[in-house]
């Protein structure tokens, strides 16, 4: 996968961040978040701060085309289950990486190429961001 001004991730097979997921109940989505879909220097899911995922339109991320703002997002791992609110979406330049800065609040950041339909190299991204509602710890429930 390549993201143009966010470097390469390279063509590894993925490999399953352990018991983690990402779920987005309305569009009927539960997937392994694998991990090559972190973008290198921001949170890990699970992390506080701006936690970044890509991956294919294509593919994994293809329902993300009909996604709204106010829906649900949680990822789920082994740290922590933490439920997201889309705030907005946007389509942005590839070299526009200001969506992966650290924000004020908890954030997760979803990107993949864009328009969904094209073919070949996409010209632009489309951005999914979510604020973070509510936080559980699975290993001591009474735990933020």
């Amino acid at each position: 996968m390549i993201l143009a001004g966010w470097g390469t991730a390279g063509y590894l097979a993925p490999v399953p961040e352990t018991g983690s997921f990402l779920k987005i109940p309305r569009l009927s989505v539960r997937l392994p978040i694998q991990s090559d879909w972190h973008i290198p220097g921001t949170a890990r899911p699970g992390e506080s701060g701006n936690v970044a995922l890509a991956s294919h339109r294509d593919t994994h991320f293809r329902p993300l085309r009909h996604i709204r703002q106010g829906d649900e997002i949680w990822t789920e791992t082994p740290r922590a289950k933490v439920l997201y609110r889309v705030t907005e979406t946007l389509v942005v330049d590839p070299e526009n990486v200001q969506v992966l800065a650290p924000r004020a609040v908890n954030t997760l950041t979803l990107v993949t190429c864009y328009p969904f339909h094209f073919v070949g190299h996409a010209p632009q991204r489309f951005i999914v961001v979510a604020r973070e509602e509510a936080r559980l710890n699975p290993t001591n429930p009474l735990l933020p």
